[in-house]
């Protein structure tokens, strides 16, 4: 029983050297990157890539395990870069500074000299005038909220609206606010500022866009159209025919004035001689 103890307790540690050296011959050799090279420092907003390169100085000694010594890149300080990880291409996302770091699986690493990304020349674009509909009495913080959510709309079309920030909404005719008068016309400009990631040529014309309030005795809604599944009808009623014929779908078009401001809402009635009953779905 003792021998056979023995023998067993000799096995286990051979099997022990064994697992370490494979460990040992498995495990990659700690390398040194040198430098991290960079085909450009200088990058501007929308302008060309550059590339990071580095290699570990173990790399030529043929080790192989698991891709031996590879070495991949990440953004090591700042905003104002993004880097792929594998090719090491580097491209601008914001003006400012940045460093890039490369990593080897040995962990080896080195960080990058510093890069700096340049603002883009934004050409200066004419935007089209806003005309805007208020109802009267309205308050002028009100019609600046709406000339904002105007321009911000979808519909407002300016080629460099997402370079640019809107500036603060100013009364250049009349000289005073006055919303108490039917068919007052206020114009009104902002300036376009160009974004953190841009500047206009020092010798540009400030931009600006400009907006036409106009007044109304508002709001109102006028009737436009009366649908059937989606299909004109002549008349502002639902026929019994075309209550019994399925699916069927009645809907109404209607315009608002001001467009934007007032919330709109309406509800369906069901007549019975004189009678009208509320009816929903």
């Amino acid at each position: 029983m003792k021998f056979t103890k023995n023998r067993l307790l000799s096995l286990l540690l051979v099997l022990a050297m064994l697992f370490a050296l494979a460990t040992t011959a498995f495990a990659l050799t700690a390398g040194e990157i040198a430098t991290v090279t960079l085909s450009a420092s200088t990058l501007t907003m929308g302008g060309a890539t550059a590339t990071a390169s580095a290699s570990c100085s173990k790399a030529a000694e043929g080790e192989s395990h698991e891709g031996g010594h590879t070495v991949t890149y990440s953004v090591a300080s700042g905003n104002a870069v993004t880097v792929d990880a594998s090719t090491g291409v580097i491209t601008a996302a914001h003006a400012g500074k940045a460093t890039v770091k490369a990593t080897c699986e040995c962990g080896a690493f080195k960080v990058s000299d510093e890069i700096t990304v340049n603002k883009a020349t934004l050409t200066p674009a004419t935007p089209t005038k806003l005309t805007l509909n208020v109802e009267k009495n309205i308050s002028e913080s009100v019609v600046k909220t709406r000339l904002t959510a105007a321009f911000n709309a979808d519909t407002y079309q300016y080629a460099d609206k997402s370079k640019i920030v809107l500036g603060d909404w100013t009364l250049t005719s009349p000289a005073a606010f006055d919303s108490s008068t039917t068919s007052t016309v206020l114009t009104y400009e902002a300036p376009l500022n160009a974004g953190s990631d841009y500047e206009y040529p020092s010798e540009a014309t400030p931009v600006k866009v400009t907006a036409d309030v106009t007044v109304i005795d508002g709001p109102k809604v006028t009737f436009k159209d009366y649908k059937v599944n989606d299909v004109a009808s002549s008349t502002k009623a639902l026929t019994v025919k075309e209550k019994t014929a399925l699916p069927h779908k009645i809907s109404v078009d209607f315009d608002v004035e001001p467009a934007s401001g007032p919330s709109t809402s309406y509800q369906w009635y069901e007549k019975s001689g004189s009678v009208y009953t509320a009816i929903s779905g």
